[in-house]
């Protein structure tokens, strides 16, 4: 694995949640397209990047 990986998903905001509440229980999406595919009148997309986690390193808080 090289340190250039990256996961992007995108997240759909309809306003009445906080954003640690939408990032661990929000719906998920592969694709811009896809969120916008789902997306209602008056709700924001937001797109998430992040670094690949090695499976063998530990997560800690």
């Amino acid at each position: 694995m090289t340190t250039q990986e990256q996961v992007i998903f995108y997240l759909i905001d309809d306003g009445t949640n906080d954003l640690f509440t939408l990032l661990n229980e929000g719906q998920r999406y592969g694709t811009g397209a896809a969120a916008l595919a789902h997306r209602k009148p008056g709700e924001s997309i937001w797109r998430c990047t992040g670094a690949v986690i090695p499976d063998d390193q530990e997560l800690t808080a």
